[in-house]
């Protein structure tokens, strides 16, 4: 009788393995995940709390490419913002944050603020700090 119960706790347990392994499982744990997240934000954080959406790069913007592609991991705006200060430009990160980008597709964009600056030069630019797989 053991035998038996084992054996149907393994098929049960195998069952189990081979559902919660798809793709569909695992994307609904994290959208369930992601929404607790949410709900958890701190009272006046919500959409419409910020500064607004973000502006679009003017006409005269700097395209800064992706070296490489992959889905976009990490920001890391402590690293960015001292060299956009440095050089006088707004910077646009393009993609967000589990996108997935393309090499030499824009990653961001650099602009002054008017066009009697010059233009920012892409040689002083490293591709920001977000690390595609």
């Amino acid at each position: 009788m053991l035998l038996f119960a084992s054996l149907a706790a393994l098929i049960f347990f195998l069952d189990h393995l081979a559902h919660s392994i798809q793709i569909d499982r695992l994307m609904a744990g994290i959208e369930h995940a992601t929404i607790r997240v949410i709900k958890q934000e701190p009272p006046g954080a919500g959409p419409g709390s910020g500064p607004g959406p973000a502006p679009a790069p003017p006409v005269w913007a700097v395209t800064i490419p992706a070296r490489r592609h992959g889905y976009v991991q990490t920001v890391h705006p402590e690293r960015l913002l001292p060299l956009a200060e440095q050089l006088e430009v707004t910077v646009l990160i393009a993609p967000l944050v589990g996108e997935h980008v393309v090499a030499g597709r824009p990653i961001a964009y650099a602009w002054r603020t008017s066009l009697e600056q010059p233009r920012p030069t892409r040689p002083h630019w490293r591709a920001p700090s977000r690390t595609p797989s």
